[in-house]
């Protein structure tokens, strides 16, 4: 089972988000992974994820009181922990998250315990996401599965309506996922910003 202390990044975020180099301690604080990048892994959690668009999206949200996160993807777990501690950190009325995957991991089963006993309001799901029934609604989703165009779009369709102020998704402009051709679409419909220093990329719409 993986140590709390390798997961819970709260008490990190908090000391260290308004500094102005805060990008280069996050990097070494964890193991970015991605494609297309010049993300390079240190520490020993990891995140597969670009770090500059972490960063981005953190700089978005880290004066926005997001209450309430649902993740849909959350494979071994990275952005899930990392944005739920970051969460916390800069909202102290922050209601909790949830992490949503067709099937479970070796990794996140490792994970998930400790940091679940020490923060109740992070829950993990194991489901189809075409199954799962929100029983409320969310500030932020995150979209990260990897499912071809229109399978992307009617995941969209369904958890729009329990998102309250964003929606983002994860390889937008991977062409290898249905993301990049449906955010291509919904760039045309909703107030968009995009977060692109790598081969993946993120894309939030502003509700």
């Amino acid at each position: 089972m993986v140590h709390l202390h390798e997961l819970d990044f709260v008490d990190f975020f908090e000391e260290n988000l308004d500094r102005d180099d805060f990008h280069e301690i996050l990097r070494r604080r964890i193991a970015f992974s991605c494609k297309g990048s010049k993300c390079k892994a240190r520490g020993r959690f990891s995140v597969h994820q670009c770090s500059k668009e972490i960063y981005r999206l953190m700089d978005k949200f880290k004066s926005e009181n997001i209450s309430s996160f649902l993740e849909v993807g959350v494979e071994f777990g990275g952005m899930f922990f990392c944005m739920d501690s970051f969460l916390r950190s800069v909202n102290p009325d922050f209601e909790g998250s949830t992490g949503l995957d067709i099937k479970t991991t070796e990794l996140m089963e490792s994970r998930y315990p400790n940091y679940h006993a020490k923060y109740p309001t992070a829950k993990y799901v194991i489901g189809d996401c075409f199954d799962f029934a929100p029983d409320k609604k969310y500030d932020f989703i995150f979209i990260d599965n990897n499912l071809k165009y229109n399978r992307m779009k009617e995941c969209f369709h369904q958890y729009l309506p329990h998102a309250t102020r964003y929606i983002g998704f994860h390889d937008i402009k991977d062409g290898r996922y249905g993301a990049k051709r449906l955010w291509e679409e919904l760039e045309q419909e909703y107030e968009t910003e995009t977060f692109v220093h790598s081969l993946a990329g993120i894309g939030l719409i502003t509700l």
